[in-house]
């Protein structure tokens, strides 16, 4: 019975089968609102109904010039958006780690 469910709920609506694109966005400065700071890392992949999504796990590097690290703490941002019929739930582990060298190029 679920499998004919299934079936002619995914035939009524065809989105339901298109992916939905997860895009993660990593910024350095910024007041918090994505755009506001230099982004330094991007990335996307897709997630599609009943597909198994792992921990998000990102590692990321930044060269700041020395101006920024001057100023004091610089503070390092990840974003997460999505442009799609599936909703994403965050349902387990997400890592951000990092490191930031400054004053090199």
């Amino acid at each position: 019975m679920a499998s004919y469910f299934h079936r002619v709920k995914y035939e009524s609506e065809p989105e339901l089968l298109d992916p939905t694109v997860v895009s993660l966005f990593v910024q350095r400065g910024g007041d918090g609102t994505l755009g506001t700071g230099t982004q330094i890392l991007f990335q996307q992949f897709d997630v599609r109904l009943l597909s198994t999504l792992y921990p998000i796990s990102i590692t990321a590097a930044d060269f700041p010039p020395a101006a920024d690290v001057l100023t004091g703490q610089i503070r390092y941002s990840l974003f997460i958006a999505t442009d799609g019929f599936i909703d994403f739930v965050v349902s387990g582990p997400a890592v951000f780690n990092g490191i930031a060298v400054a004053g090199s190029t």
